[in-house]
């Protein structure tokens, strides 16, 4: 019965391989979708777990996903499918402690500035640059956003605690991987290390166990920080 798959080219063993393989994958798909479409949680309970990571892998080598941030565009539109996004540079002020004690948040109408407490520090963040991947920073935006702080609120005058002016490209990607045959145990402390660096920017490792595991580590001569990293995506393309 199977002997006619015998008789086949590489090529059409391939494709036949790859059309079996998507049927099956669509099957399953509309299963598990119509069983959690009618809220069968006791059935969906049934499928293993282990079935799971093939179908996600199955699945991704038939449709892409664009998910590249300010890339997106010039990348959309060598897909033929050209998407209007274009990066645009915020300002933002962070000082620690925060000079000042507030509840909430608010707005500086008259100077569109935004004051917001967040976590024992104090943001002021203002002004949107649409400059294209320039990463300069303007000193003229960052002392109007100083300025409005003077002028609006009761007691400022050029608190400590300012943090250092940089600019920079937000990274799309973060790297949970490498754990070997260790991926159980050390999946946790990934974990918590991956949460710290997309809310905080920072780890709370000691800087040689972070530059130990630190994607970094393999750029060699260009090894430097995160961001510039992220600036040079067509090294990763």
């Amino acid at each position: 019965m199977v002997n006619w798959l015998h008789s086949l080219s590489i090529l059409s063993l391939l494709l036949v391989t790859c059309a079996a393989t998507a049927v099956v994958t669509v099957a399953i798909y509309v299963i598990l979708t119509r069983l959690a479409a009618a809220g069968q949680r006791d059935a969906l309970s049934a499928v293993s777990p282990g079935l799971l990571p093939p179908l996600a892998l199955v699945f991704g080598l038939l449709i892409g996903f664009l998910a590249a941030g300010v890339w997106s565009g010039p990348l959309s539109k060598k897909l033929g499918a050209p998407m209007p996004i274009r990066p645009g540079k915020g300002y933002s002020i962070d000082y620690r402690p925060a000079p000042i004690r507030l509840r909430t948040s608010l707005t500086l109408e008259d100077a569109r500035v935004a004051v917001t407490p967040l976590d024992g520090m104090l943001r002021l963040a203002g002004t949107m640059e649409f400059g294209g991947f320039d990463e300069s920073v303007n000193p003229t935006r960052v002392a109007g956003i100083r300025r409005a702080a003077q002028e609006n609120l009761v007691g400022w005058d050029n608190p400590p605690g300012e943090a250092a002016p940089w600019a920079g490209l937000r990274p799309n990607a973060y790297i949970a991987s490498g754990h070997g045959m260790l991926g159980l145990a050390l999946a946790p402390g990934t974990a918590e290390i991956i949460t710290d660096l997309i809310t905080t920017h920072s780890d709370r490792m000691p800087p040689e166990v972070s530059a130990a595991v630190s994607p970094d580590r393999f750029l060699g001569s260009r090894a430097g920080r995160w961001d510039s990293l992220m600036a040079r995506p067509k090294e990763w393309l």
